[in-house]
């Protein structure tokens, strides 16, 4: 893994928190990019994530590398959600930032 502090690849903030225009009613929306690994290591990085930055972890979006790579070749609403509001708050060899250049602007709305 390349982060040890949390063992992720990538950390995207995004929604309101992220805009800047958070309220009360607000919470905090995280998208986590990881190694690829098993399902198990994948939900104890969700939480070991959520704990971190104190929200429940439903709020952790969790994604494999290679789920990401199918995601920028393929076009991906969320992706591009990211790349217009999202905000990194680490990503330390660059991959998340590179596929938010790489994505291209989500046309296939029905």
């Amino acid at each position: 893994m390349r982060n040890s502090a949390d063992e992720s690849v990538a950390v995207i903030e995004y929604g309101a928190t992220a805009r800047g225009d958070a309220d009360q009613h607000s919470d905090r929306d995280i998208c986590l990019v990881i190694e690829d690994v098993d399902e198990l290591q994948m939900e104890a990085l969700r939480e070991r994530a959520a704990n971190s930055f104190n929200i429940d972890p439903i709020g952790v979006s969790c994604y494999r590398l290679t789920t990401l790579d199918k995601m920028v070749q393929g076009g991906a609403l969320f992706l591009w959600h990211l790349r217009l509001e999202g905000k990194l708050l680490t990503d330390p060899d660059g991959i998340m930032h590179a596929a938010l250049l790489a994505s291209s602007s989500y046309d296939h709305i029905l």
